[in-house]
């Protein structure tokens, strides 16, 4: 049926008559205003912020379907009855949408609130039956039902829908609300509820609203430090001509750069072409071990995380910024394969952490009422998870006793007691320090299972194979309950069922286990591991999110959720919220389900943008912590930035 002004009353009437309680829903829209220019050839923003709704469709089990016309070029409905229709809610108390982050904000901005029904995604349910699988409306009714969904560019052309009238857009658009109802029904049956319900569906509304929120953004010292690269560059290619003209995208003239005209030696070989490799891997180990000593490979190296930095940061950043100010980036349920949140538009996961780049975190600022940027992050919650997964010994008492686990890694390279090797090092010793560095090397890169020739390229352990083989050794023996036991029973189970599961039951489905492909296997063997600790973080790190939301610590006068990025939650606050809030977030983020094994800690620190951090080791004097941040300040720039 499509609904006009003619007919409204009788479509309301025939939905408040129908006594289903799920309604299948979708919107056609189109954005008046073009804010975006494309960031590649293939990828322009989706404008989602200021778009309008040009029609609804509601399709119920009953067979029901309804097309509201609200602003196709003959559309009559005004946009309140967007509200008189999400309030016939006596019975429909649940909604289906195919990615729901969308109508979520559209409905949303358009004075619709739907956070009192619940919601079920078929794109997350989908993704739940089968990780692997892509997850588009129109590749999964392909897939499960072999039925070809019309295409938007058959409906509107070159166009939009606002051009085109409501019953030239009826059949595209109600195609899409009937398929997903029969999507919903088909993965009801296939995927655990309870668990969608528990870790998934809490968080839509959360992530929605982190979209339409945004972040505040100051480009000044990204704009600066692009012009210094520019210049760097500049320098590097005067000083090297041999670099100049090679384009860095190009796996062929990487080639004859490091082979051909370096000499470097050639490790892996292409299988398709027989060409010495330039993956990302041969490139890493390339550079370690022969940069000190080659200086136009150090140059080549230092180009390449010059363009690293205008690819990720310098080009899109600016390009991504509304008029408003604000990036309004997406967090995604199901980008990644393990569970974990991702994120695009931009992609603030990429941030870096340490090192040169980490200057690239000064573009997130406080709301323009805030004072402060502060940012919670899990202490080792990987190595955590593997404790209580693993139940392994050691680790079990380093967590419940408060230990370094750094240290009590390095008394297995050192064999000795944490008592001698914390002395040690409190008294100086250069080789206690370092078997430190390497225990904290050898606890994150071999708790997914990375090997000796890898383990030897990197920095903190800075030894032969050879070497590294000896500390992987006695790593592997000092955490026995881990890698003896918990990853031989995780890869015995994934052998038999090709899949794991986290601590709360969520699938990751690994075929390549069978794979006659050796590399194949192995990687499949790696991540059968990854997830099951990976995935089992972000489930704890959901629950955390949809807590925070629920007790108003996201969004609230004295506090604004900037964004996740890994295992951190980054907030804007005022003195205020710094005082009545951080603590309790912490809290919460700290909170473990019944039964976890050992204490989960989160660190807090405080700055006057996301770069320039104080650590706070003493959530009870804030204030001292405040100042120190405010201590940043430079004289002008604080203003001038506001």
């Amino acid at each position: 049926m499509l609904v006009s002004k003619a007919n409204i009353d009788l479509a309301l009437e025939i939905l408040t008559k129908d006594k289903d309680v799920i309604w299948s829903i979708d919107l056609e829209t189109f954005c008046p205003v073009d804010n975006f220019a494309a960031i590649t050839n293939k990828s322009k923003p989706l404008d989602k912020i200021n778009s309008k709704i040009a029609s609804l469709q509601i399709s119920t089990p009953n067979g029901n379907n309804l097309y509201f016309n609200f602003a196709h070029k003959d559309g009559d409905l005004d946009y309140k009855y967007l509200k008189i229709i999400f309030d016939i809610k006596d019975t429909h108390k649940h909604l289906i949408a195919h990615n729901f982050n969308f109508e979520w904000t559209l409905l949303y901005l358009h004075g619709v609130d739907l956070s009192e029904f619940i919601l079920w995604d078929t794109m997350i349910m989908g993704w739940l039956r089968d990780e692997n699988a892509p997850q588009g409306l129109k590749p999964s009714i392909k897939k499960y039902f072999n039925y070809d969904m019309i295409k938007y560019k058959n409906v509107v052309g070159e166009g939009t829908m606002e051009m085109i009238t409501g019953a030239e857009g009826y059949e595209y658009g109600m195609d899409d609300a009937i398929w997903t109802l029969k999507l919903f029904e088909l993965y009801y049956k296939a995927i655990d509820v309870d668990y969608y319900l528990t870790f998934e569906e809490p968080v839509i509304k959360y992530i929605a609203l982190h979209h339409i929120k945004g972040q505040l953004v100051d480009l000044k010292d990204l704009s600066d430090y692009a012009l210094e690269d520019i210049e760097k560059s500049q320098r590097i290619l005067n000083e090297f001509p041999v670099l100049k003209g090679v384009n860095l995208n190009s796996p062929k003239q990487v080639s004859n750069l490091l082979f051909n005209v370096l000499k470097l030696p050639v490790g892996k070989v292409s299988k398709k072409t027989g060409a010495p490799s330039t993956d990302k891997e041969t490139l890493h180990n390339l550079i370690l071990d022969y940069a000190e000593t080659n200086p136009e490979l150090k140059a080549f190296s230092e180009i390449r995380s010059i363009e690293t930095r205008k690819k990720l940061y310098f080009k899109p950043y600016p390009l991504l910024v509304y008029p408003d100010g604000r990036w309004h980036s997406e967090i995604r349920h199901s980008g990644t394969v393990t569970g974990r949140f991702s994120m695009s538009s931009p992609n603030l996961q990429q941030m870096p952490k340490r090192g040169e780049g980490i200057r690239i975190r000064k573009v997130i600022i406080p709301e323009k009422e805030h004072e402060f940027i502060v940012s919670i992050d899990w202490s080792q919650i990987e190595l955590r998870m593997a404790a209580h997964m693993s139940q392994d010994p050691k680790l079990l008492d380093a967590y419940r006793t408060g230990k370094d686990l750094h240290k009590v890694s390095g008394t297995n390279i050192m064999k000795c007691s944490y008592e001698e090797i914390s002395e040690r090092i409190a008294a100086g010793d250069k080789y206690a320090k370092s078997c430190r560095q390497k225990g904290k090397t050898l606890n994150f890169a071999a708790l997914y299972l990375a090997g000796a020739n890898r383990l030897s390229k990197f920095d903190l352990l800075n030894c032969t194979t050879a070497e590294a083989e000896e500390f992987l050794e006695a790593h592997k023996n000092g955490y026995s309950g881990y890698f003896h036991n918990f990853v031989n029973d995780t890869l015995r189970e994934a052998r038999d069922k090709l899949y794991v599961k986290t601590i709360f039951g969520r699938k990751r489905h690994l075929p390549n286990l069978t794979s006659p492909i050796k590399a194949l296997k192995i990687d499949a063997e790696h991540q059968a591991v990854n997830a099951r600790i990976q995935g089992s973080c972000g489930e704890l790190m959901k629950l955390a999110f949809a807590r925070l939301g629920d007790e108003n610590l996201l969004y609230n006068d004295d506090v604004s959720f900037v964004t996740p990025i890994h295992d951190e939650f980054v907030f804007s606050m005022t003195r205020e919220g710094v005082l009545k809030y951080l603590k309790p977030i912490k809290q919460i983020m700290e909170k473990t389900p019944k039964g976890f094994s050992v204490p989960v800690e989160a660190a807090a620190s405080i700055g006057i943008n996301f770069c320039d951090q104080v650590d706070i080791d003493d959530v009870d004097n804030l204030e001292l912590y405040m100042e120190k941040a405010l201590s940043f300040k430079s004289k002008g720039d604080w203003n001038e930035l506001r």
